[in-house]
């Protein structure tokens, strides 16, 4: 598959995957971390990451009943941090990932 500039910065055009983006800058992160800390579905964020896994910019790792994403390169981290200063957008706050957010058996976060 030819991967080109434009397919990462059309992945990157949707507000979600952007915070995505975000979140996996700090490290590798469950599919069920996500959804549950972007407040949406989790086919909804299942579907935004096959769009980031097409275009090169995330890959996946499937471990038990859990898959993991993660950035291809942290240059996408900074693509995104370029652009909002460009554009003068203050950065986000700070994403703090939840230590062993997952269950492996069930897909789903952790209760404690």
């Amino acid at each position: 598959m030819d991967l080109h500039a434009e397919d990462a910065f059309k992945a990157l055009g949707h507000p979600l995957r952007v915070k995505i983006v975000d979140m996996l800058a700090s490290g590798e992160k469950c599919v069920c971390e996500l959804f549950e800390v972007l407040n949406v579905s989790q086919p909804s964020v299942s579907q935004h990451l096959n769009v980031m896994k097409a275009a090169g910019v995330v890959k996946c790792q499937k471990r038990g009943a859990n898959v993991y994403y993660r950035l291809v390169s942290s240059g996408f981290t900074e693509m995104v941090r370029l652009c909002r200063e460009a554009i003068g957008e203050p950065p986000p706050a700070p994403y703090l990932p939840l230590e062993d957010a997952c269950d492996p058996d069930t897909n789903k976060l952790r209760t404690f």
